[in-house]
This record gives structure tokens, sequence and C-alpha cells, in this order.
């Protein structure tokens, strides 16, 4: 019995760590607010690459036609990370091809 009560709370201590990102590697972190529009969902981001989901419509970015739920990997050339708590605007212009009108949708990059 007092093993099943060690063993529950180490589950839960490394639960508990592992919410808060202790465990999380490397240097990318979130962004805030994340794209506005409902055609992205953020996913990840390193120095130089954004991921983004593609929303419920098709769209054309980049020159290049998404479907529904495609993962889509952005460019961050124009971020400059230097050290931890660094930001970086970021506008993605995209084409919504049922209705053939051109958006743009901004999120606030930073690295943790």
């Amino acid at each position: 019995m007092t093993y099943g009560w060690a063993i529950l709370i180490v589950i839960v201590v490394v639960a508990a760590l592992y919410a808060m990102g202790v465990f999380k590697v490397g240097a990318p972190g979130g962004c805030s607010p994340c794209f506005g529009s409902k055609e992205f969902t953020y996913l990840d981001h390193s120095s130089t690459t954004l991921s983004v989901r593609v929303g419920p419509r098709a769209i054309r970015v980049e020159g290049t036609d998404r479907d529904s739920g495609d993962v889509v990997s952005l460019s961050l050339a124009n971020c400059t990370w230097t050290t931890s708590g660094d930001t970086c605007d970021v506008t993605i212009g995209y084409l919504v091809i049922d209705s053939a009108i051109q958006h743009t949708s901004t999120a606030t990059l930073y690295m943790e």
C-alpha cells in the first residue's frame, strides 16, 4: 500500500512538472496574440520557421494552394532573435480560394 501511494505521488509530481514546461527542450516560445484569423492555428516555431495549420477553408499562401488541415511551414527570415524574451511580429498574407479575397493575419511570436 505504501509503495502504491509513493508511485502515485511521483506520477502527480512528474505530470505537474510536464504541465509547467520543465521538460520542454529548445529555445522557441509561443505566440500572443496567436493569429486572430480562423484560417490559421499556431502549432510551433523555431528561430527560422513558423508552423501553422490551415483552418476550415482552402487557402493560397505563398503561391501554393493548401487544403483544410494542411500544415504550412513559413520562413521567419525577418525575425532577429538574440535573447530570451525577444519578440517578432509576423504577418501572413493569404487568399481564400472560395471567395478570391486577399486577407492578412498577424501574430507576435516570442522566444523563451
